[in-house]
């Protein structure tokens, strides 16, 4: 398999995920024949139901060829600046995790505690603003208090893959429906061809696995368990649309036995209740009822982990196919994305694939690890579980010298990592090049940052009036 012989390329999946791959490898290689099959949406693919994910995500939609008015207009997509984790903390209080640059929280500690809406003292302006119910644009002048801000957008997943399976089709993608399928495979292990449901062969240099946990073209392969990092094995969502709402942040809500995330937006509100099921708990319907405050839809058991090798043979697994865990700060779809944009950089250029597979699964192996570990680390001091060292060494490394590692393919932001510690009450400790600057000194910078946030929220509007201003725009 290379470059050259990349002419035919299946994606297999029902949701959001497979557009993305479909619409990207369309626009990566034009001249290849891309095709995608539609197969029943998991109700377990997490990635699939999210509503949004990470600001990078808006790169990968303008890499192919979507723009934000696009989102705003066909996908009721919404501005998210901050998530608000309420009841969370040791103490039960709550703190905001803003997007965009955040002021170091070692430098500018001033031992206050966290303000009424949960923004820590160095808190970035996006979590200021979130916390005041108001949004703005980032600028692009230096010195502005909104140099530093980002946010992500939210939006509905189908009527999201609706506006992607149309752009599949302006790029000349194929799609065709299956409910499932099966793959018939050589002597070597290696796809050899798919069956639809109808019977229908497809054959395909290259295969796409984006069917979530059914993983129907990796079943069976290695999957490393984290179960004993990460306490959630039961997601569910209400049995219909709950009315929308407009604010600039996700509300995390911690529960009894577990949490409950909501996610404000045009067309509805997006409810997802998280928790822990054992042989002694409720049954999970009662549980799903309690914590959704309505009645539950449907019901989802993770096992939470990921493949050994997703890009296997002539397949490679995208999405809850390749890692599947929790919701918490849409991270399934932003590592989905990671790995698309990692396949098309890997796409081999000449040999047989063997090499760019293998450099694949160990960057894959090392972003999926790191995002596992950001999961885990909200729960710090709500839950006993196993550390990995990695993030045994961050949360040391934080309390103690208030900085953090260097990690291969961290595809979370430095200042997500500082804002989450912090906000848990975790350090920052103080390292040398700290304890050397003059306290006078720390007090002015913590000043600063104070009046860069105070400035940022007299920038800044209501957000339904940002967002009906930039809907009524042309």
């Amino acid at each position: 398999m290379t470059a050259s012989t990349l002419s035919r390329i299946a994606v297999v999946g029902g949701g959001q995920v497979a557009l993305l791959a479909a619409t990207a490898l369309a626009r990566a290689l034009p001249n290849a024949q891309i095709t995608l099959v539609r197969t029943t949406l998991s109700p377990a693919a997490l990635a699939d139901l999210s509503p949004g994910a990470l600001p990078v995500l808006r790169r990968l939609h303008q890499r192919i060829g979507i723009d934000e008015a696009m989102l705003l207009h066909r996908a009721g997509a919404t501005h998210r600046l901050a998530t608000s984790f309420n009841g969370w903390r040791p103490d039960g209080g709550q703190f905001l995790i803003g997007y965009g640059a955040a002021d170091d929280g070692a430098e500018s500690w001033t031992g206050k505690a966290l303000n009424d809406a949960g923004a820590t003292p160095h808190a970035g302006p996006a979590a200021a603003l979130a916390a005041e119910g108001k949004f703005a644009l980032p600028e692009d002048t230096p010195g502005s208090p909104l140099a530093d801000l980002d946010y992500a957008l939210r939006f509905d997943p189908a009527a999201h893959a609706n506006l992607l399976a149309g752009l599949a089709r302006h790029l000349n993608v194929t799609l065709l429906a299956s409910p499932t399928l099966t793959a018939s495979r050589d002597d070597t292990g290696r796809i050899s061809r798919l069956t639809l449901a109808d019977g229908t062969p497809l054959t395909a240099d290259l295969y796409i696995d984006c069917t979530g946990p059914e993983r129907m073209l990796h079943d069976g392969e290695e999957w490393q368990d984290w179960s004993a990092m990460l306490p959630v094995n039961r997601v569910a969502w209400p049995d219909r649309p709950l009315p929308p709402s407009i604010s600039p942040r996700d509300e995390v809500q911690a529960l009894d036995r577990g949490y409950r995330i909501v996610a404000p937006s045009r067309d509805r509100t997006h409810v997802f209740a998280c928790w822990s099921s054992s042989s002694t708990a409720l049954p999970d319907a009662e549980t799903a009822r309690h914590m959704l405050e309505i009645p539950a839809g449907p019901i989802a058991a993770l096992t939470p982990g990921r493949l050994a090798s997703p890009w296997s043979d002539n397949s490679i697994a995208i999405g809850d196919a390749a890692a599947a865990f929790e919701p918490l700060q849409w991270l399934n779809l932003h590592l989905a994305r990671h790995s698309i944009l990692l396949m098309l950089d890997l796409l081999p250029g000449h040999g047989d694939g063997t090499a760019e597979a293998k450099e694949f699964n160990r960057r894959f192996a090392l972003a999926a690890d790191r995002v596992r570990d950001f999961v885990a680390a909200h729960h710090v001091g709500k839950h006993d579980m196993e550390r990995s060292p990695q993030l045994a060494r961050t949360l040391n490394d934080y309390a103690r010298r208030g900085r953090l590692p260097p990690v291969e393919e961290d595809s979370i932001p430095r200042d997500m990592w500082v804002q989450l510690l912090s906000g848990l009450g975790i350090g920052p400790g103080l390292s040398a090049r700290v304890r050397a600057i003059d306290p006078a000194v720390r007090a002015q910078n913590a000043h600063a940052a104070e009046q860069r946030i105070a400035a940022a929220l007299a920038a800044g509007h209501p957000y339904s009036a940002a967002l009906k201003h930039m809907l009524e725009s042309p």
